[in-house]
């Protein structure tokens, strides 16, 4: 295990270990790559957090932008909902091309659609006319999923009676409860809710698709390895030049997740987003593969 760890550095000038991947290791390659994909796992999730943060800041604001500063939300008894905002109410995407930066892809598409003086039922019938992603009425609020599949409904009715929602004089029952909303309010809240929704996946997406990505990666350049040892006319067994092909594929794996890591604290989350260039991540790749196995052309007891 030590050597596997010390080898995440080692792989990219050490021509022992090179010679010691291909004919001492065995069954050390596996514990390599999990040890790889950890590390660039943990790499890419720092990055990962700010990167994807800077989107949902920035789609965030597009939307608060067009809110006051401070308004209320009433919701009485009867599942009704009042508000001081102007009715009807749109947030939309702005004009501009900030497709690259943010989710919202459409610009002057509607995001949301408050009227309160609409009911879900009401709010339905008019879909073809006023599309919006979300909408918020007097009963409750419709969200649309996508233009196929059924359209989710919260109704505020349902969640009075969940939450029971009661003054202190039990007699008097539920009592309009209003709502007083900042627009940091909400920024504070929607940061909170990116933050642990990043840290619930993110490491998890990552560190699997890096045990999916680097074992095809590996046979993809035991393949490319082939072809070398015969321009070579080497003699190699196929389980030595997998090992090779694991650990050749370290160098490029850690140099690629620092130098997004560095973008995405550094850049425009867009730009940040695009770094990353497999012809590149193919040729560091195929030039340590190819300086191993000239290395172990020069070793004693090549097998």
């Amino acid at each position: 295990m030590l050597t596997a760890i010390t080898a995440l550095y080692r792989c990219f000038y050490d021509k022992e270990l090179w010679s010691d991947v291909a004919l001492r290791w065995r069954g050390a390659a596996i514990g390599f790559m999990v040890l790889l994909c950890l590390l660039a796992t943990a790499i890419s999730t720092a990055s990962g957090f700010a990167m994807w943060q800077g989107v949902g800041r920035q789609a965030t604001s597009l939307i608060l932008d067009q809110l006051p500063s401070q308004f209320t939300m009433t919701l009485d008894p009867d599942g009704n909902l009042s508000s001081s905002l102007p009715q009807p109410t749109e947030i939309k995407v702005p004009d501009g091309d900030i497709r690259s930066s943010t989710p919202l892809d459409s610009k002057g598409e509607t995001v949301i659609l408050m009227d309160v003086g609409e009911t879900l039922q009401s709010i339905q019938e008019k879909l073809r006319e006023r599309k919006a992603m979300i909408y918020v009425v007097r009963d409750g609020i419709y969200a649309r999923q996508t233009n196929n599949a059924t359209d989710r409904v919260i109704r505020f009715n349902e969640m009075l009676k969940q939450d029971k929602v009661k003054s202190a004089d039990q007699s008097e029952g539920l009592q309009p409860t209003t709502y007083t909303l900042t627009r940091d309010q909400i920024d504070a809240f929607i940061n909170v809710v990116i933050f642990w929704i990043l840290a619930a996946i993110l490491p998890l997406f990552l560190f699997l698709g890096g045990a999916i990505k680097l074992p095809i990666l590996a046979l993809l350049f035991m393949l490319v390895g082939v072809v070398m040892i015969r321009m070579m006319r080497m003699e190699l067994g196929n389980q030595a030049l997998w090992r090779l092909a694991v650990v050749a594929l370290a160098p490029a794996t850690i140099l690629e997740a620092v130098v997004q890591s560095v973008a995405a604290f550094t850049l425009d989350p867009a730009q940040a987003a695009q770094f990353g260039s497999f012809p590149i991540f193919a040729l560091v790749t195929g030039l340590y593969l190819y300086g191993m196995l000239r290395q172990l052309r020069q070793a004693p007891g090549q097998g």
